[in-house]
């Protein structure tokens, strides 16, 4: 399990903190013109350096503030609302001044198996990027380890790439293709649903563009 941020973070393929100087030399528009050519969403697996450890993937372009994203991510008091059909039994059971604890029960491999598990997550962090993140860490559960990755990078006044690093190790044997599968779509199913919930509820607002400005309607 990931045992810090900077480990953590490497999840985003080390873009993050491994090599800074390499998202320096990135325009800041990099990223969300990537989306913009993909549809506006892409999800993959990616493998951790070191430990072998594979990640579900996913970044999405959102026509809203950085703040107005990061707002969403950590309202986990709603996170059963982000993918209803396999988040409504997340729950916050703990919360003080610094962190939050919270409770996921999520079916997988068609609810063959339901795994259950405890993250605590941190106050968000700005990098020297300018990027905001987000860290829910494992504390226990019927899965060996587990471990969610909030990466927030606002490209434009009214644009946000949100990248979103799922790492769960399971205890039941199962197909490396199906667990795979389980992570990149977890993740993708996530950013799709902080998107809908930071434009409002309006999935099909109106698109970035390479001008940094709001398309045209």
């Amino acid at each position: 399990m990931p045992r810090s941020l900077a480990l953590a973070a490497a999840f985003a393929v080390a873009l993050l903190v491994d090599v800074p100087s390499a998202r320096a030399e990135t325009p800041a528009d990099h990223d969300a013109a990537i989306l913009e050519a993909a549809g506006h969403m892409i999800k993959s697996t990616v493998v951790q350096t070191g430990s072998g450890a594979r990640i579900g993937h996913a970044e999405i372009l959102i026509n809203a503030t950085g703040a107005k994203v990061l707002s969403v991510v950590t309202d986990y008091a709603h996170y059963k609302d982000i993918v209803p059909n396999k988040l409504h039994n997340v729950h916050v059971i703990a919360k003080d001044q610094t962190n939050t604890d919270v409770r996921f029960e999520v079916p997988i491999m068609h609810g063959a198996v339901k795994i259950i598990y405890k993250l605590r997550f941190g106050p968000p962090m700005t990098l020297a990027t300018g990027e905001k993140v987000v860290e829910g860490k494992y504390l226990d559960g019927n899965v060996q380890t587990a471990d969610l990755l909030f990466t927030i990078h606002q490209v434009a006044p009214a644009f946000t790439v949100l990248k979103i690093d799922n790492l769960i190790g399971l205890k039941v044997p199962a197909p490396q293709a199906m667990i795979d599968e389980e992570l990149r779509d977890a993740a993708g199913d996530a950013a799709e649903g902080m998107r809908a919930r930071a434009q409002g509820g309006n999935i099909n607002q109106v698109a970035y563009d390479s001008t940094l400005k709001p398309a045209k309607r």
